[in-house]
C-alpha cells in the first residue's frame, strides 16, 4: 500500500512537471 502511494505521488509530480514544461 505504501508503495502504491509513493508511485501515485511520483506520477502526480511528473504530471505537474509536464504541465510547467508545457
Amino acid at each position: 500500500k505504501s508503495t502504491e502511494k509513493f508511485t501515485f505521488g511520483k506520477g502526480t509530480q511528473l504530471i505537474v512537471s509536464l504541465g510547467e514544461y508545457l
